[in-house]
């Protein structure tokens, strides 16, 4: 998938204006986060797993890692990230620029409530130096998200982690 199509999915919609191609890669939620100066819980990055022969994607806070033991009670299956070398060929796009816009069919899209702390968000527009910044709403809208799950740690401030 190429970042044209991309945009001319966000033109259709109305939102072209949201996307911003920049000079520098942002490969990774803290290489984004510098280069567009935002907090790096604003990126919603992008993961993808496996899940009995299909490829789910869940959109997680920029700092947020995986809770094996969550996601096992959230899908009932341990976690299992599709390999690095097979990311284009189920997804469509390079690794570091997954876009969770315009997936192949039967791919199942999930938002981890780390997200839901932020008004505005940014994903990967299909390439390494292009970004999206949409509203939460936009966001699932866009999506076709299927919900929100809770399958992250590392993300909470530490006032609510302790409790």
């Amino acid at each position: 998938m190429t970042a044209d199509k991309v945009r001319l999915f966000f033109a259709g919609k109305g939102l072209a204006d949201r996307i911003t191609v920049r000079d520098k890669v942002s490969d990774t939620a803290e290489h984004s986060a510098a280069v567009i100066g935002c907090d790096i819980g604003q990126i919603a990055k992008t993961l993808s797993f496996l899940q009995d022969g299909k490829v789910v994607i869940i959109l997680m806070s920029g700092e947020a890692k995986v809770d094996n033991k969550k996601y096992q009670h959230q899908f009932g299956m341990k976690s299992k990230m599709v390999p690095f070398a097979q990311v284009e060929d189920v997804t469509g796009y390079a690794p570091g620029a997954v876009s969770p816009y315009l997936l192949k069919a039967g791919t199942e899209v999930y938002l981890d409530v780390s997200l839901q702390r932020y008004q505005v968000l940014y994903t990967a527009a299909g390439s390494l130096n292009s970004t999206v910044r949409l509203t939460m709403d936009e966001l699932l809208d866009c999506t076709n998200a299927k919900g929100f799950v809770d399958v992250c740690k590392n993300w909470q401030p530490a006032a609510i982690a302790a409790s």
